[in-house]
């Protein structure tokens, strides 16, 4: 009986596991919010690409051959997805007001990768900023801070 019970309450316990299924959710939202900008204007450049695998490397501490890996399964995710706040909604649970304003960041960063700035790529990024909760000044600001530092007038 006793055993019965410790079983049933087990069952509500969060698996060993739930901590690194937690950061491998958010570390594949943030891998697919970077891809769906790099092919949101339907044409993927090279230089997007490359931003991409390099951003997925750097932040989340992959190979080429891992950041390549989750980008693949972050196309996976996107293509199956119904909706985009399945992502921004583990992002909200998982990070900061900053964290996001930096993701914000870098999908600036993947829309600037080509020189270029495609009308869609600024309404995804905007309406990103507004599933990841983050006011306007945040996203006009991290607008203007990643275009002085990629040297875009």
């Amino acid at each position: 009986m006793l055993d019965a019970l410790k079983n049933m309450l087990n069952q509500f316990r969060p698996e060993a596991d739930s901590t690194n299924d937690s950061q491998n959710d958010v570390e594949l939202a943030l891998a697919a919010l970077l891809f769906e900008t790099m092919r949101m204007d339907h044409d993927c450049k090279p230089e997007e690409e490359a931003r991409v695998l390099k951003l997925i490397a750097g932040k989340l501490q992959l190979d080429e051959a891992g950041a390549r890996e989750l980008m693949d399964r972050a196309r996976q995710s996107i293509d199956e997805a119904q909706d985009y706040q399945q992502f921004t909604s583990q992002i909200n649970r998982e990070y900061s007001t900053a964290q996001r304003v930096r993701l914000l960041d870098l999908l600036w960063q993947v829309a600037y990768a080509d020189g270029h700035l495609d009308p869609l790529e600024e309404a995804w990024i905007r309406k990103v900023a507004d599933l990841m909760h983050l006011r306007h000044s945040e996203y006009i600001g991290s607008k203007l801070r990643v275009m002085e530092s990629m040297g875009m007038h």
